[in-house]
């Protein structure tokens, strides 16, 4: 009885050493539980893009930093600004990033399911180009005729062009949204007509009007 006894306290033991050393490698931490690191960690998004990739990786010793090892998918990004833009796409490591027309700062924030996070700033700028208006046949309209054809030109210039007039009196008697236009007025003060591209570039043109001719 003894001996039966005593070979139960031992088996018993045994199990208890194996369902701990079960229990502990259950418990080791993983690569990349001392967070996650987003690539570029800072952008500079200005309005003529309207999409950024980001990738994250675990900031672990693995030698393959986006291993699965380092990281336990699915990920989750997040903005803390929708009104800036979304996440409007990922997968596996990467996102895709879609910026709105306001300019800020956006974070996006990643975490995988161990809840390592990882951040990036995208930084929202407007238009780093101006538009240029010319006036065919010239910004001065000839006597007896009341219109004139304007034209925006500009580097990534973006459909649709807004115009509007500035001062003065008249009209657009066609092109409104395209990057020409046709300008009707009477008025022999100077008007100024500005155009702006889908990207908020802008840009002016005084048109006059010719005096008659003595």
């Amino acid at each position: 009885m003894k001996m039966m006894r005593s070979a139960i306290c031992t088996l018993a033991f045994s199990v208890s050493i194996v369902l701990t050393g079960i229990l502990l490698t259950g418990c080791d931490d993983t690569d990349g539980t001392d967070g996650l690191t987003v690539s570029p960690s800072s952008y500079t998004m200005t309005s003529e893009e309207t999409t950024k990739s980001f990738t994250a990786s675990g900031s672990g010793s693995s030698s393959n930093a986006t291993d699965s090892t380092d990281l336990a998918l699915p990920l989750t990004w997040t903005t803390s600004n929708d009104g800036l833009g979304s996440i409007t796409h990922s997968d596996g490591w990467s996102a895709v990033y879609t910026r709105g027309s306001a300019n800020g700062n956006n974070t996006l924030t990643v975490r995988d399911q161990y809840g390592n996070e990882g951040y990036a700033t995208v930084k929202q700028t407007a238009a780093t180009y101006t538009l240029t208006l010319t006036a065919s046949p010239s910004a001065e309209i000839p006597f007896g005729s009341d219109t004139v054809t304007i034209t925006a030109t500009g580097t990534d210039a973006q459909a649709p062009y807004a115009w509007t007039v500035e001062s003065g009196n008249g009209s657009f008697t066609g092109g409104q949204g395209t990057a020409t236009v046709v300008y009707k007025t009477t008025d022999l003060a100077a008007s100024v007509v500005k155009c702006t591209d889908a990207n908020g570039a802008s840009g002016t043109i005084s048109i006059t009007h010719a005096s008659p001719t003595p």
